[in-house]
């Protein structure tokens, strides 16, 4: 398993690629002991990426007050994928936060040539 992030890892089979989400079991027998669940399977890393930035975009969406913050701390997110192994996920979920940015600006574009 290769880790992407504090929460997120990268399994695979010889058919495809599972993203697999971190949990720290909290109560009984078990609390302390860290399970991966497996949050979603995809036939490329392109597919991962996508579903990885729609996960995370999910999560700072829901901590965040303004379009601007989400993306900024999207892009900032993107970047911290270091690992060597992640290259075309890193660039494939940068590329996905600057469409976001892209759309964005022709929402706005369009409500100036409206209005």
């Amino acid at each position: 398993m290769i880790k992407l992030d504090e929460e997120y890892y990268l399994d695979a089979n010889e058919l495809q690629f599972y993203l697999k989400k971190k949990h720290v079991v909290e109560e009984g027998d078990n609390a302390g002991k860290v399970n991966f669940v497996t949050v979603g399977s995809y036939p490329s890393l392109r597919t991962v990426a996508i579903g990885l930035s729609d996960r995370k975009l999910y999560e700072l969406a829901a901590s965040l007050t303004s379009l601007k913050a989400l993306q900024d701390d999207f892009i900032a997110w993107a970047d911290e994928l270091k690992s060597p192994v992640l290259s075309e996920l890193r660039g494939a979920v940068r590329l996905y936060g600057t469409n976001l940015r892209l759309e964005e600006e022709v929402k706005s574009l369009k409500k100036q040539i409206k209005g």
